[in-house]
């Protein structure tokens, strides 16, 4: 397990939250251009069982900050304004819900990130919408498209162990490999891959 580590991971963030019939209407149009987002940085400091999470671009922090109690495994929101004020109360940290998942490893294909020699992962899988139901009447379900199958490419070191990422939240891979370059697509926006890779990695003994 880690215990004082600091690390940075250079990805793409969208916080956007849209209706029904403006999904439809992203999915159609989007179909054959291309789609660009701006780059955010995101960060995890390891000291002992407290994880700090958060997010900056351009080295100016986005929203608030989230503190992971690793041993109890629930964490609570920070304040942006004031570090030591929290927004809520503790809640239970949640994986993935995935289903149909499949693993496969190259461990032939490698390459060096950040000093490490990792090997490439492929993760497939469906999401479990089992807890989803309809919104106003509309059918969450069928737009999402529950049956698509994602597919995930990880490149993993066997170094670093926790089951805590700034990106990945699949618990059947954080409890083998820890993640330090990930290829995401989506069968609901085809051709659309999202990338994040890990920019730095060190130890540290402060919060920032």
């Amino acid at each position: 397990m880690v215990e004082a580590l600091f690390s940075t991971f250079n990805g793409m963030y969208d916080s956007a939250i849209v209706d029904s019939a403006f999904l439809k209407k992203v999915k159609s149009e989007m179909k054959d251009e291309p789609f660009k987002v701006e780059d955010f940085d995101y960060h995890q400091v390891y000291l002992d069982t407290i994880i700090k999470s958060y997010i900056t671009n351009a080295d100016t922090l986005v929203g608030d900050s989230t503190i992971i109690n690793v041993k109890k495994s629930t964490f609570v929101t920070q304040s942006k304004k004031d570090n030591l004020k929290t927004f809520s109360s503790p809640e239970e940290f949640a994986f993935s819900k995935n289903k149909d998942v499949t693993i496969k490893e190259f461990r032939n294909e490698r390459k060096v990130i950040n000093g490490y020699n990792c090997f490439k992962v492929i993760y497939k899988f469906k999401v479990d919408f089992s807890d989803v139901e309809e919104i106003d009447g509309v059918d969450i379900l069928g737009i999402l498209g529950v049956d698509q199958v994602n597919t995930t490419e990880f490149w993993v070191t066997e170094k670093i162990q926790s089951l805590f990422h700034p990106i990945c939240r699949d618990k059947e891979i954080l409890e083998k490999y820890y993640p330090l370059e990930i290829l995401q697509q989506t069968s609901f926006f085809k051709g659309m891959t999202m990338s994040y890779t890990l920019k730095s990695i060190s130890l540290t003994k402060n919060l920032p």
